[in-house]
């Protein structure tokens, strides 16, 4: 399923009942050769944690591109659509918490042997997590 689409993103809002939520930082990708060259940028990594992934566009790559993919997202309504639009790939765990919550040297522990894991960001916060390389884009 292409969610680069602004039909598709409506589309998906419209049945689940769903709006935007500014409040939450909730921006959608439109251009689809953002996520793929963002995720190309991952390589072959083991595992990489995305905190915020929408309604999976970024994810989506990222599950072509990685052995595993973390994905944290806080908005429980965005799970559902999540379950839907990620339901093609098994090396994906959606995990519905608030970032600051989690124990990320444990996910890192458990997902990537306490390796670094590769880290893709949607948020405004400052993070200094040892146990990850952190990309911003």
């Amino acid at each position: 399923m292409e969610l680069c689409r602004i039909a598709t993103i409506k589309e998906i809002l419209e049945k689940h009942g769903l709006r935007m939520q500014k409040s939450l930082g909730q921006n959608f990708l439109i251009d689809p050769t953002v996520p793929r060259r963002i995720a190309e940028t991952v390589g072959n990594a083991d595992t990489v944690l995305e905190i915020g992934p929408g309604i999976g566009t970024m994810t989506q790559y990222l599950c072509e591109n990685a052995r595993e993919v973390a994905a944290v997202e806080i908005d429980k309504n965005l799970i559902p659509i999540l379950a839907d639009t990620l339901s093609a790939y098994d090396n994906v765990e959606v995990i519905n918490e608030d970032i600051l919550k989690v124990d990320i040297n444990r996910l890192a522990q458990e997902k990537n042997g306490g390796r670094p894991i590769i880290c893709r960001i949607i948020l405004q916060h400052r993070l200094s997590w040892a146990c990850l390389k952190v990309m911003c884009r």
